[in-house]
């Protein structure tokens, strides 16, 4: 082979190191290799997502799960609530679920378990809220039943997964698109009940939660 200037003979055929840092292999590309791929591998950003998953506190494992607890605690509280608190309670409530889906995913701290809770504190207080609207005769029944329309099939499909003990199609049971816009659309009416200057928008409101419920 061809001797070069350091003294070190290069078999003909065999790998080569070509000019900046690159190993010349014959009939291939240059690969990078040392203080070259050094360089490349630190200006190389990291996507976002891979910087979040890896940067995650310890801590945020059970926010989202706490989140959807303290919603059911709200629905189990609202109907001993007075009148003056109920606006409040909505907003929390409708807080809580907006903040545990973000973190869930920001974070990616989404379980099966969290997926279920989430699901039943959303009926939960959608239930509990109308249920405390009918029988102070805020609203009439009948605009209840439109709104509560979906729940009332998941709970029943529920009922029967449970009496069967079919418990992993509850594991199945994960929020959708629509179960999500429908319980925006109940939050916006009652927001529309409770608020004096939304009284134009209880109308859309009650038809969207009704559509989305049905």
């Amino acid at each position: 082979g061809k001797r070069p200037r350091s003294g070190i003979a290069i078999p003909q055929g065999h790998a080569r190191f070509a000019p900046c840092g690159r190993l010349q292999t014959p009939g291939g590309p240059a690969l990078e290799r040392g203080p070259a791929r050094a360089a490349r591998q630190v200006n190389v950003r990291p996507r976002w997502g891979r910087m979040a998953s890896a940067a995650k506190p310890a801590w945020i494992g059970p926010v989202p799960n706490v989140l959807t607890t303290l919603r059911i605690a709200l629905a189990a509280a609202f109907p001993f609530l007075p009148e003056g608190w109920w606006l409040a309670a909505v907003l929390a409530a409708g807080a809580s679920d907006a903040l545990d889906g973000i973190v869930a995913r920001r974070f990616h701290a989404e379980t099966d378990l969290g997926r279920l809770l989430d699901g039943i504190a959303d009926k939960a207080f959608v239930a509990s809220a109308i249920g405390t609207l009918v029988l102070r005769g805020a609203i009439p029944w009948w605009e209840g039943c439109l709104v509560l329309a979906r729940d009332f099939a998941v709970a029943a499909i529920s009922a029967v997964c449970a009496l069967r003990r079919a418990w992993h199609a509850f594991g199945e049971m994960r929020p959708r698109a629509l179960g999500k816009i429908t319980t925006l659309a109940a939050f916006a009416w009652f927001s529309t009940l409770l608020l004096p200057s939304l009284e134009d928008l209880r109308v859309p409101t009650l038809v969207l939660a009704a559509a989305t419920s049905a």
